[in-house]
Protein backbone atom coordinates (compact mmCIF):
# COMPACT_ATOMS: atom_id res chain seq x y z
CA UNK A 1 0.00 0.00 0.00
CA UNK A 2 1.25 3.85 -1.00
CA UNK A 3 2.67 4.83 2.27
CA UNK A 4 1.78 8.42 1.22
CA UNK A 5 -2.08 7.54 0.92
CA UNK A 6 -1.85 5.92 4.00
CA UNK A 7 -0.35 9.43 5.61
CA UNK A 8 -3.24 11.08 3.56
CA UNK A 9 -6.00 8.31 5.39
CA UNK A 10 -4.42 9.05 8.93
CA UNK A 11 -4.85 13.21 8.40
CA UNK A 12 -8.19 12.99 7.03
CA UNK A 13 -9.33 9.94 10.02
CA UNK A 14 -8.08 12.93 12.63
CA UNK A 15 -10.03 16.01 10.77
CA UNK A 16 -12.04 15.67 13.30
CA UNK A 17 -10.32 15.75 16.24
CA UNK A 18 -9.10 18.85 14.81
CA UNK A 19 -12.44 20.74 13.37
CA UNK A 20 -14.52 19.84 16.74
CA UNK A 21 -12.66 22.20 19.13
CA UNK A 22 -15.16 24.56 20.02
CA UNK A 23 -17.07 21.41 20.72
CA UNK A 24 -13.94 20.25 22.68
CA UNK A 25 -13.76 23.48 24.48
CA UNK A 26 -17.00 23.54 26.10
CA UNK A 27 -17.41 19.86 26.94
CA UNK A 28 -20.23 19.14 24.03
CA UNK A 29 -18.67 16.99 21.75
CA UNK A 30 -19.65 13.06 22.53
CA UNK A 31 -16.35 11.21 22.37
CA UNK A 32 -14.52 10.95 25.81
CA UNK A 33 -16.88 11.66 27.65
CA UNK A 34 -15.72 12.81 31.61
CA UNK A 35 -17.93 13.52 34.90
CA UNK A 36 -15.83 17.14 34.26
CA UNK A 37 -17.24 17.13 30.47
CA UNK A 38 -20.59 16.88 31.59
CA UNK A 39 -20.41 19.77 33.99
CA UNK A 40 -19.03 21.39 31.45
CA UNK A 41 -21.35 21.00 29.32
CA UNK A 42 -24.36 21.53 31.60
CA UNK A 43 -22.98 24.80 32.50
CA UNK A 44 -22.36 25.71 28.78
CA UNK A 45 -25.68 24.74 27.76
CA UNK A 46 -27.36 26.35 30.67
CA UNK A 47 -25.65 29.95 30.00
CA UNK A 48 -26.36 29.70 26.17
CA UNK A 49 -30.11 29.01 27.19
CA UNK A 50 -30.13 32.03 29.89
CA UNK A 51 -28.63 34.08 26.70
CA UNK A 52 -31.28 33.05 24.53
CA UNK A 53 -33.89 33.98 27.00
CA UNK A 54 -32.49 37.33 27.15
CA UNK A 55 -32.56 37.62 23.57
CA UNK A 56 -36.37 36.92 23.58
CA UNK A 57 -37.32 39.31 26.59
CA UNK A 58 -35.34 41.75 24.44
CA UNK A 59 -37.55 40.59 21.44
CA UNK A 60 -40.68 41.48 23.43
CA UNK A 61 -39.22 44.73 25.06
CA UNK A 62 -38.74 46.30 21.31
CA UNK A 63 -42.22 45.30 19.91
CA UNK A 64 -43.18 47.76 17.89
CA UNK A 65 -40.23 48.96 16.68
CA UNK A 66 -39.96 47.04 13.21
CA UNK A 67 -35.93 47.65 12.85
CA UNK A 68 -35.02 46.96 16.36
CA UNK A 69 -37.51 43.53 16.12
CA UNK A 70 -35.67 42.67 12.27
CA UNK A 71 -32.00 43.26 13.84
CA UNK A 72 -33.04 41.07 17.15
CA UNK A 73 -34.82 37.91 14.94
CA UNK A 74 -31.59 37.79 12.78
CA UNK A 75 -30.11 37.04 16.19
CA UNK A 76 -32.54 34.84 17.97
CA UNK A 77 -33.23 33.22 15.02
CA UNK A 78 -29.52 31.76 14.33
CA UNK A 79 -28.76 31.38 17.72
CA UNK A 80 -31.58 29.38 17.82
CA UNK A 81 -30.90 27.10 15.18
CA UNK A 82 -26.93 27.22 16.99
CA UNK A 83 -28.83 26.00 20.37
CA UNK A 84 -30.64 23.33 18.13
CA UNK A 85 -27.25 21.79 16.57
CA UNK A 86 -25.41 22.00 19.86
CA UNK A 87 -28.33 19.64 21.77
CA UNK A 88 -28.19 17.36 19.18
CA UNK A 89 -24.78 17.35 18.90
CA UNK A 90 -24.36 16.52 22.82
CA UNK A 91 -27.23 14.03 23.24
CA UNK A 92 -28.40 12.29 20.21
CA UNK A 93 -27.35 8.55 20.70
CA UNK A 94 -26.68 7.71 17.18
CA UNK A 95 -23.71 10.32 17.33
CA UNK A 96 -21.11 8.75 19.01
CA UNK A 97 -21.50 5.59 16.67
CA UNK A 98 -21.60 7.35 13.92
CA UNK A 99 -17.82 8.67 14.51
CA UNK A 100 -16.82 5.03 15.71
CA UNK A 101 -17.91 3.95 13.00
CA UNK A 102 -16.56 6.40 10.74
CA UNK A 103 -12.85 5.96 12.86
CA UNK A 104 -13.09 2.02 12.19
CA UNK A 105 -13.28 2.23 8.87
CA UNK A 106 -10.63 4.67 7.62
CA UNK A 107 -7.53 1.85 8.59
CA UNK A 108 -5.44 0.68 5.47
CA UNK A 109 -6.15 -2.80 6.54
CA UNK A 110 -9.77 -2.37 4.77
CA UNK A 111 -8.78 -1.95 1.56
CA UNK A 112 -8.02 -4.69 -1.16
CA UNK A 113 -5.44 -1.98 -2.73
CA UNK A 114 -4.01 1.44 -3.48
CA UNK A 115 -7.05 2.12 -6.28
CA UNK A 116 -9.43 1.41 -3.36
CA UNK A 117 -8.20 4.03 -1.02
CA UNK A 118 -7.83 6.38 -4.13
CA UNK A 119 -11.59 5.95 -4.47
CA UNK A 120 -12.51 6.19 -0.89
CA UNK A 121 -9.87 9.65 -0.34
CA UNK A 122 -12.03 11.01 -3.37
CA UNK A 123 -14.26 11.57 -1.67
CA UNK A 124 -13.49 11.47 2.36
CA UNK A 125 -10.90 14.50 1.38
CA UNK A 126 -13.49 16.45 -0.14
CA UNK A 127 -14.18 17.33 4.35
CA UNK A 128 -10.84 18.40 4.76
CA UNK A 129 -10.30 20.81 1.62
CA UNK A 130 -13.55 22.17 3.43
CA UNK A 131 -12.48 22.62 6.41
CA UNK A 132 -9.71 25.00 5.64
CA UNK A 133 -11.57 27.28 4.05
CA UNK A 134 -14.69 26.87 6.37
CA UNK A 135 -12.40 26.91 9.44
CA UNK A 136 -10.85 30.32 9.14
CA UNK A 137 -14.31 31.90 7.58
CA UNK A 138 -16.51 30.68 10.84
CA UNK A 139 -14.34 31.74 13.25
CA UNK A 140 -13.48 34.88 11.61
CA UNK A 141 -17.39 35.93 11.14
CA UNK A 142 -18.11 34.74 14.73
CA UNK A 143 -14.96 37.04 16.04
CA UNK A 144 -16.00 40.27 13.12
CA UNK A 145 -19.74 40.13 14.73
CA UNK A 146 -18.63 39.93 17.60
CA UNK A 147 -16.21 43.30 17.65
CA UNK A 148 -18.12 44.63 15.06
CA UNK A 149 -19.62 47.72 17.64
CA UNK A 150 -16.74 48.85 18.55
CA UNK A 151 -15.05 50.22 15.44
CA UNK A 152 -18.14 52.76 15.18
CA UNK A 153 -18.01 53.51 18.63
CA UNK A 154 -14.67 54.36 18.10
CA UNK A 155 -15.02 55.97 14.96
CA UNK A 156 -17.67 58.58 16.81
CA UNK A 157 -15.10 59.31 19.85
CA UNK A 158 -12.52 59.94 17.58
CA UNK A 159 -14.65 63.04 15.94
CA UNK A 160 -15.96 63.84 19.14
CA UNK A 161 -19.06 62.85 19.53
CA UNK A 162 -20.61 62.66 22.92
CA UNK A 163 -23.37 61.04 22.01
CA UNK A 164 -21.37 58.01 20.98
CA UNK A 165 -22.79 54.80 22.61
CA UNK A 166 -20.71 51.41 23.44
CA UNK A 167 -23.63 48.87 22.46
CA UNK A 168 -23.88 44.92 23.21
CA UNK A 169 -21.89 42.88 20.97
CA UNK A 170 -25.53 41.02 20.88
CA UNK A 171 -28.70 42.21 21.82
CA UNK A 172 -30.40 41.09 25.15
CA UNK A 173 -32.38 42.64 27.87
CA UNK A 174 -30.60 43.95 31.00
CA UNK A 175 -32.37 45.28 34.09
CA UNK A 176 -29.95 47.86 34.82
CA UNK A 177 -28.46 51.05 32.53
CA UNK A 178 -25.14 49.93 30.43
CA UNK A 179 -24.41 53.37 28.82
CA UNK A 180 -21.31 53.26 31.23
CA UNK A 181 -17.97 52.14 29.60
CA UNK A 182 -17.12 49.75 32.04
CA UNK A 183 -20.24 47.84 32.80
CA UNK A 184 -20.72 47.71 28.95
CA UNK A 185 -17.16 46.07 29.28
CA UNK A 186 -18.55 43.58 31.43
CA UNK A 187 -21.08 42.64 29.23
CA UNK A 188 -18.19 42.28 26.36
CA UNK A 189 -16.83 39.67 28.64
CA UNK A 190 -19.80 38.05 29.42
CA UNK A 191 -20.57 37.19 26.06
CA UNK A 192 -17.70 36.45 24.80
CA UNK A 193 -18.64 32.52 25.54
CA UNK A 194 -21.44 33.38 22.76
CA UNK A 195 -18.65 33.53 19.99
CA UNK A 196 -17.73 29.62 20.71
CA UNK A 197 -21.46 28.84 19.87
CA UNK A 198 -21.74 30.45 16.43
CA UNK A 199 -18.22 28.43 15.80
CA UNK A 200 -19.90 25.64 17.21
CA UNK A 201 -23.10 25.93 14.74
CA UNK A 202 -20.58 26.24 11.91
CA UNK A 203 -18.55 22.96 13.36
CA UNK A 204 -21.67 20.72 13.11
CA UNK A 205 -21.61 21.81 8.96
CA UNK A 206 -18.24 19.86 8.70
CA UNK A 207 -19.33 17.11 10.89
CA UNK A 208 -22.55 16.65 8.43
CA UNK A 209 -20.12 16.54 5.53
CA UNK A 210 -17.60 14.12 7.04
CA UNK A 211 -20.41 11.58 7.81
CA UNK A 212 -21.80 11.59 3.87
CA UNK A 213 -18.53 12.01 2.51
CA UNK A 214 -17.54 8.55 4.18
CA UNK A 215 -20.59 6.97 3.63
CA UNK A 216 -20.10 8.26 -0.47
CA UNK A 217 -16.33 7.00 -0.04
CA UNK A 218 -17.63 3.41 1.47
CA UNK A 219 -20.43 2.80 -1.29
CA UNK A 220 -17.77 3.67 -3.96
CA UNK A 221 -15.71 1.12 -2.83
CA UNK A 222 -17.68 -1.50 -2.86
CA UNK A 223 -19.23 -0.64 -6.34
CA UNK A 224 -15.49 -0.85 -7.99
CA UNK A 225 -15.36 -4.27 -5.71
CA UNK A 226 -18.43 -5.50 -7.58
CA UNK A 227 -17.62 -4.11 -10.98
CA UNK A 228 -13.87 -5.64 -10.97
CA UNK A 229 -15.43 -9.19 -9.27
CA UNK A 230 -13.57 -11.98 -11.54
CA UNK A 231 -14.43 -15.69 -12.29
CA UNK A 232 -12.55 -17.57 -9.89
CA UNK A 233 -14.35 -20.48 -9.72
CA UNK A 234 -16.59 -19.26 -6.78
CA UNK A 235 -19.84 -19.65 -6.39
CA UNK A 236 -21.18 -16.49 -7.36
CA UNK A 237 -23.95 -16.44 -4.46
CA UNK A 238 -21.38 -16.47 -1.18
CA UNK A 239 -19.61 -13.25 -3.23
CA UNK A 240 -23.23 -11.36 -3.68
CA UNK A 241 -23.83 -12.31 -0.07
CA UNK A 242 -20.53 -10.96 1.06
CA UNK A 243 -20.60 -8.05 -1.03
CA UNK A 244 -24.65 -7.03 0.05
CA UNK A 245 -23.61 -7.42 3.87
CA UNK A 246 -21.16 -4.84 3.36
CA UNK A 247 -23.64 -2.97 1.97
CA UNK A 248 -26.01 -3.46 4.24
CA UNK A 249 -23.53 -2.00 7.43
CA UNK A 250 -22.75 0.87 5.51
CA UNK A 251 -26.47 1.72 5.18
CA UNK A 252 -26.78 0.76 9.00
Amino acid sequence: MDASLAAELERVKSLLDRAVWPLSITGIWPKNVTTYTRRKSSFILTYFMFHLFLELLDLVSVCGNVELMVLNLVETGFLTMAMYRLLIIRFHKTLPKLIDSREKYMVVENFNNSEELKIYLGHASVVEKFYRWWNVYATGTAFMYYIMPLPTYLVKRMVNDETAILINPYRIYHFINLSSIPRTAFLYVYQFPIILMVASYFTSAVISLAFVTNFCGQIAVLARRIMTMTDDNTDPRHIFHRHTKQHIKILM
